[in-house]
Parts: structure tokens; C-alpha cells; sequence
């Protein structure tokens, strides 16, 4: 029994070092993909349009000055009002509603600090709803409140199609906000173009993989949704949106030859094939100086602020600061606003997690050593007990014990028991 114990025990040890032994992170192999082809794969959006970032010059529309569902493409409204609200120092907290709003969500923690420009990339690059919240709160107090800001936003950026903006993640479900927001494909083009044109944003939605380290001190390596970043060349953005209610949708942009042009395509099963074949299309032809031109970008967007919310105390009742930037795989966001997971890190964290994983194993041998022990204790109380309860056994019982109620006080016991004793002994 020693020996099995001590084979567990070996091969359980074996296991744990080999799965949390640091080794060299690999980079993920991005492959490239000619340009969007020529054909996309299925019927065309229920509304797009196609700009010059320059000139703000309509290339193609359709039913661009309907007001449709526009599903996450709203965070990019959202990002604008933070940078219009905050500063590059300002930090973020989260409160525990914000840190209850469903997936897609990195998983922030009640009672975190985050510096503005990482809920920033989560926002943008990973679309996450407790980012969203997050800033929401921080920028109006509520989200609720947050409405206000956007409405302002709208103003400023000079929307024209009767926008709805209520919700900041662009929920338009029973977690929305009075049921979610209305934008039309030329009113997120005029806020993509502004997006662009942001030396704090622009970077974000162009960078295909997101590192930074996160409050607990745990770094973080996100993937950005937009595919179009490692399916088309010269792509620099933007943003990717579904729900049921608003189907697929993308803000494509990409730049070629001196000329940057963005794609807005809205409820549309093959969005990065019909953005791409846009785009194509666009760069094929000359800007036009005639027709539809989106209004002038605002040098600044200003907003103002309400008190940052209150938030629990977090488990180290101290904010963490950002450690420098990490270059190894910690975090792999799957595509689409669906999932997220985060791995630890193979350099950073990987003792600390290699000494917790171990006394875990530690824990579960000992564990599993005591429940052997047992086992075997109760198995031999069992075979005890079935030798001296075998069926026809003699039983022998002590002589000196009294079972015959008819006894005197002066009958002698032990002569007659003992009697008896052997009338049964001989039977």
C-alpha cells in the first residue's frame, strides 16, 4: 500500500511540474490574407457607407441616415466621451454593478482602480461591458446619467440622424439601458472619423494585441475583435458589434497609398467580406469633390465630469500600479463578444503560481493519503467483523454469566453454568 501511495505521489508531482514550469511565451502566428475578395458572401448590409477620413467625402451609401441598432460600434461614442471627460492620469473604479454586467467582460473586480487608457483597450480591443460601465460611471456618476454625456457628445460631433444613445456597451437586451441605443451608419461614421483623429484612440483600435497589467498586478494580453487588422492590409481599425437584435456589424478602416477610408456596415451576416470589398472599391476610385461630405472633425471634445463613484474596499485596500509593459502571453481573448480567458503569465507570476499550484498538490496527496488510510482501516473492521459473526458458529459464552431466570440466590452459578458450558462445547 506504501508503494502505490509513493507512485501517486511521484506521478501527481511530475504532473504539476511539468504544466506550471515557466517556459518561453510564443507569440501567436498572425497569417496574412490577400485583400478582401471580390465577391463577399451573402446579401449586402441594411445599411453602410463609405468615407475619406480626409475630406469627410461619401464614397457609397445606402440607407446610411437610418438609425438601426448598432450593438457594441457604440463604444467607440463611449471612448470619445472618456477622453473628452478624463485625462490620460485619471483612473477608472469599478463599483460591483459595473463589475456584474454580463459578457462579454474582462472580469474586472468591485473595489479596482484602473488607469483610464487600460479600461480604455479593454473597451475597444476587447469590448468589454464592465469597461464600459466602468467609464460610464466614472465620467456621469451612473450609467443612467451617462446619457447625457452622450447626448452632449452627439452634439459637439454634430449627429444628424436623431441618434438614441442610452446605453454605454450598447446593450440592447434586458441588461440594457432603456432598451438600447438607435445610430445610423453616417452618424458612426462621423465618430469613427473622429476616433481617427485622436492621438490617444487611434492607437488603440489599431493595435491588434493589447498588453498591459491589470490592478492585481496580473498582466493581461488581449486580442483585438476586428480581424480586419490581420485580414486586410493596411487596416488600422475600428470597432466590431453583434446582439440578436442588431446582427453583425463593423467599422472598418484601413489606409493605402496617402489615403485612409472607413467602411460602416450594419446587420450583415459577412462583415468583413462586404467592408473589405467597400474599401476595395473606395481606394479604386478617385475622393469625390461633389455630393455628401461629413461635418468638419472638432479640434476638442470637452465634457464635464461628475465625482467618481464609490466603490467597496478592494481585497488590498490599495490601488496597484501598473507594473512596466509585459512581453509574454498572459491573456488570450476569443473573437467575438463572447469570451475571455487569461492565463498567467510564464515570467512576472509564474513562481508565485508555481509555489500556490504545487502546495494545492501537496494538499490533494495528503488529502487523498488520509481517504486510503481509512479505507483500508475500514476494510479490516469489516473482516474482523465477518469472522466472529460466520454462520453455525459455537458461541461461548463466560461461565460465570447468569441466563437462567429460574436461579435462587442460594443455587451455586458457577457449578451449574459450567455444566451447561460444556454440554454446549461438546454439541
Amino acid at each position: 500500500m506504501r508503494g502505490r501511495i509513493w507512485e501517486l505521489v511521484a506521478s501527481v508531482g511530475a504532473l504539476l511540474f511539468v504544466t506550471v514550469s515557466p517556459v518561453a511565451a510564443v507569440e501567436p502566428v498572425v497569417p496574412t490574407v490577400p485583400p478582401a475578395v471580390a465577391t463577399p458572401a451573402g446579401p449586402p448590409p441594411k445599411a453602410y457607407i463609405v468615407v475619406d477620413q480626409a475630406t469627410g467625402a461619401v464614397m457609397a451609401a445606402s440607407n446610411d441616415r437610418v438609425a438601426l441598432p448598432p450593438a457594441s460600434m457604440t463604444k467607440i461614442v463611449t471612448a470619445l466621451a472618456a477622453v473628452a471627460a478624463l485625462s490620460p492620469t485619471d483612473t477608472v473604479p469599478v463599483t460591483e454593478r459595473a463589475a456584474g454586467m454580463p459578457a462579454h467582460k474582462l472580469n474586472m473586480k468591485a473595489g479596482e482602480v484602473w488607469p483610464i487608457d487600460h479600461a480604455l483597450k479593454a473597451l475597444l480591443q476587447s469590448s468589454a461591458n464592465d469597461a464600459g460601465a466602468a467609464i460610464a460611471e466614472r465620467v456621469s456618476g451612473s450609467m443612467e446619467n451617462f446619457s447625457t454625456a452622450l447626448s452632449q457628445l452627439g452634439t459637439q460631433l454634430q449627429f444628424a440622424d436623431a441618434p438614441v444613445l442610452r446605453d454605454p456597451s450598447g446593450l440592447d437586451d434586458n441588461f440594457s439601458i432603456g432598451g438600447g441605443n438607435l445610430v445610423s451608419a453616417r452618424d458612426l461614421a462621423i465618430a469613427s472619423r473622429a476616433v481617427l483623429a485622436n492621438p490617444r484612440l487611434a492607437p488603440i483600435v489599431a493595435e491588434p494585441v493589447g498588453v498591459f497589467t491589470d490592478p492585481r498586478g496580473m498582466p493581461r494580453r488581449l486580442l483585438n475583435h476586428n480581424k480586419m487588422l490581420s485580414r486586410y492590409p493596411g487596416a488600422v481599425g475600428l470597432k466590431t458589434g453583434f446582439t440578436k437584435r442588431s446582427g453583425r456589424g463593423l467599422i472598418a478602416a484601413a489606409t493605402r497609398n496617402g489615403r485612409t477610408e472607413i467602411a460602416v456596415v450594419m446587420n450583415v451576416s459577412d462583415t468583413y467580406g462586404w467592408a473589405g470589398a467597400l474599401l476595395d472599391a473606395a481606394f479604386a476610385a478617385p475622393v469625390p469633390t461633389v455630393g455628401d461630405t461629413l461635418p468638419l472633425i472638432p479640434k476638442m471634445l470637452k465634457l464635464t465630469t461628475a465625482a467618481p463613484a464609490k466603490t467597496r474596499a478592494s481585497r488590498s485596500d490599495s490601488v496597484v500600479a501598473p507594473a512596466a509593459t509585459p512581453t509574454t502571453a498572459n491573456a488570450v481573448v476569443t473573437d467575438g463578444d463572447l469570451t475571455s480567458v487569461r492565463l498567467p503569465a510564464a515570467s512576472t507570476g509564474g513562481l508565485s503560481l508555481f509555489l500556490q499550484l504545487l502546495l494545492g498538490g501537496l494538499l490533494t496527496i495528503g488529502s487523498m493519503v488520509v481517504g486510503l488510510r481509512t479505507r483500508v482501516r475500514l476494510r479490516r473492521r469489516r473482516g474482523s467483523r465477518g469472522r466472529t459473526t460466520k454462520p453455525n458458529a459455537t458461541i461461548r459464552r463466560h461461565p460465570n454469566r447468569r441466563r437462567d431466570p429460574q436461579l435462587t440466590p442460594q443455587y451455586q452459578p458457577q457449578e451449574h453454568m459450567k455444566s451447561r458450558f460444556h454440554d454446549v462445547v461438546k454439541d
